[in-house]
């Protein structure tokens, strides 16, 4: 597998989570998988290399303690830590691409079995187009799994894929007009990686039914009717929700509401200050500690007391959506005045800018609102998920949602945007009742939900006097998030193999 995001080398996203848990459930069914990923600065990859190569200083080294198996791709611009730096992230795509076709080029000469190459994203593509040419020309018969996760929209120049790669107009490609020219199938695609690999490789994977038909508008005719799904699966369970909370905050009976609600006072007024954040690079967090200081802002600052929670986290994209969360707040504050907001989000190099805005809501709603800038660890989020009446996704778009599963496996329910993977998700508890997981509003639309986090609020709430329906909810959170497992996306994957493999 080629992924550019690892929980065990750099995470930004919900891409980290996915080849190393995907990766392991296949080993657990008996496949070999070996997963590369860049370096990014995680570890310098050329101290102890199992591989160097001759070409542009590229090293791989083989990371201890993973499972599955771990190589890290260094050297030269993989040893930036920002992981997706608009100035270098095609440079690092190309530079990623060269060094582990480099590395596997010789195998798969003296390979006499098939071979599954499961590229993770676009930054991932360079790499199958160029195992793609060598296959051609060895008469190697590679199989190219393309596994989209989010639309990019990204095009490369030929020129470009021909000095790094060696992958020209002449170069003798096969795709889905049979093998020829790299030239042909470069100009049906206009060079856009997503139609490109649509061209070029043997099967097309997403993560959810909803994202499935999106992908097949983007990608153009020849990804029609060839798009699988693996869902993704919940990162948490209920075990580890319990295990967390016994070990940082004591609590012995998740179950019950009044350790809920005793565990939401304390996180609310005295345990927030003890979140501290990370960040990818001492540039960005100089940016964000400068900005904070600017409007005199105290990270993770409590609250004076309790009050109903709402939680967001997620990278500080337009896609996230957390804009629309912030158009709702007047509604929702009106509507319940101790409604207590605390949004986790991860800022990129280029968003300080949308952080500006937050840190200046956070002394509007002041006694409402806090954004904890900078990636909190994963105990503290399930922390926040576990003492929310409803965590909120106000996505523009979502191919999955990994969000709304780590909430439901710490019980609690989701107020979601009525998109792609969320739908697949999120049950509606207007339509299923004590078995619905949340509610879904409609994108884009700020008074939908503030309804949809009222709604929320107040069934949760209810659960602290001894309403059960709000109980059942949070059970049928749990209940549902388990129905999401890395064993069954592992079989669908397989499946996807075994189909291509004919």
């Amino acid at each position: 597998m080629f992924t550019f995001e690892s929980i065990y080398t750099r995470k930004v996203g919900g891409l980290a989570e996915v080849p190393p848990r995907l990766g392991k459930a296949l080993v657990e069914q008996g496949v070999e998988v070996e997963i590369f990923t860049p370096s990014h600065g995680y570890i310098d990859a050329c101290r102890n290399p199992v591989f160097s190569s001759s070409r542009g200083g590229f090293c791989i080294s083989l990371l201890e303690n993973t499972e599955p198996r771990h190589y890290v791709v260094g050297g030269g611009v993989l040893d930036d830590p920002t992981v997706y730096s608009p100035r270098l992230l095609l440079d690092k795509s190309l530079a990623f691409a060269k060094a582990v076709v480099d590395y596997l080029g010789e195998k798969l000469k003296h390979e006499q079995d098939s071979v599954v190459f499961h590229g993770h994203d676009w930054h991932s593509y360079p790499a199958l187009l160029a195992i793609n040419a060598i296959s051609t020309r060895e008469a190697h018969r590679s199989i190219l799994v393309y596994h989209v996760h989010l639309l990019s929209k990204t095009r490369i120049q030929i020129e470009k894929l021909c000095t790094a790669l060696g992958v020209c107009g002449e170069t003798v490609v096969r795709g889905v007009h049979g093998v020829r020219p790299f030239s042909y199938y470069y100009g049906a695609s206009g060079g856009f990686v997503e139609k490109l690999a649509a061209l070029t490789v043997d099967a097309i994977v997403t993560v959810s039914r909803g994202y499935s038909k999106t992908l097949e508008r983007a990608m153009g005719p020849s990804a029609w009717n060839r798009v699988s799904t693996v869902p993704n699966a919940s990162p948490v369970t209920w075990s580890e929700v319990k295990s967390i909370l016994a070990r940082k905050t004591g609590v012995r009976r998740p179950e019950d509401p009044a350790c809920r609600l005793e565990h939401r006072r304390w996180l609310l007024t005295k345990g927030i200050k003890e979140v501290k954040p990370t960040y990818g690079s001492i540039e960005l967090e100089n940016n964000v500690k400068s900005l904070l200081d600017r409007y005199g802002v105290e990270y993770s600052k409590p609250f004076d007391s309790d009050g109903p929670l709402v939680f967001a986290i997620g990278r500080l994209a337009k896609q996230k959506g957390f804009d629309i969360l912030f158009k709702a707040l007047d509604m929702l504050t009106l509507h319940i005045p101790r409604v207590r907001v605390v949004l986790a989000v991860a800022p990129l190099e280029w968003s300080i800018e949308d952080l500006r805005s937050m840190v200046e809501a956070s002394l509007v709603y002041e006694e409402n609102l806090r954004v904890l800038p900078g990636m909190i660890s994963r105990e503290d989020a399930i922390l926040f998920y576990y003492a929310s009446n409803t965590t909120v996704i106000p996505s523009r778009s979502e191919p999955f949602g990994l969000v709304a599963l780590e909430s439901m496996a710490s019980g609690t329910p989701v107020a979601a945007s009525r998109v792609e993977g969320l739908i697949d998700v999120v049950l509606d508890v207007r339509s299923y009742g004590p078995r619905g997981t949340g509610v879904l509003f409609e994108p884009l639309n700020h008074v939908d939900l503030a309804y949809a986090l009222s709604i929320l609020v107040e069934l949760v709430e209810k659960a602290y006097n001894g309403d059960a329906v709000g109980t059942q909810i949070r059970d049928s959170c749990v209940k549902r998030s388990e129905e999401f497992n890395w064993g069954i996306s592992a079989l669908k994957a397989i499946e996807v193999y075994t189909k291509t493999l004919g």
